[in-house]
Formats: structure tokens, C-alpha cells, sequence
């Protein structure tokens, strides 16, 4: 209904010390990080073989049952 309230709780808290970047990198790779591409994943070389795979089984499967609902339609006519 619009009422403000508090609640107080106790938590723990642990605090460590800033690490200077100069730790956490190679000083003299600096210059490189901008120059460096992004790694791509390792399934991307296959995403276009298997696309089309998946294109190329479903058109077959067209086919084929296109072929059998002709042939069986040719039976029931005769």
C-alpha cells in the first residue's frame, strides 16, 4: 500500500586490495591489444557444410515422396 519500511541484516563482507594492472598484463603487449581479432568459435568453419547438408537431405526428401504420392496416385486411378 505504498508504506516504507527498513530491514537491517548482518552480512560478511570480504574486501581485498585493487591488483595494479601492470600485474595482470604485460606491460609491453600493450600496444597489440587493439590490433588482436577476436578468436572464432570452432564450430563456425563447419556451419556453412552443414547448412547446406541440411538443405540438400531436405530436398532430397521432397523428391522422394514426391516420386511416391505420384506412383501411388497413378495406382489408385487405374
Amino acid at each position: 500500500a505504498g508504506e516504507v519500511s527498513s530491514v537491517e541484516k548482518e552480512i560478511q563482507l570480504y574486501v581485498t586490495e585493487p591488483v595494479p594492472m601492470e600485474d595482470m598484463m604485460d606491460v609491453g603487449n600493450m600496444d597489440d591489444i587493439g590490433m588482436m581479432e577476436p578468436e572464432e568459435p570452432p564450430y563456425k568453419k563447419y556451419l556453412i557444410p552443414g547448412a547446406a547438408g541440411a538443405v540438400l537431405l531436405i530436398v532430397v526428401i521432397v523428391i522422394i515422396r514426391r516420386k511416391k504420392k505420384k506412383a501411388g496416385m497413378d495406382d489408385e486411378v487405374l
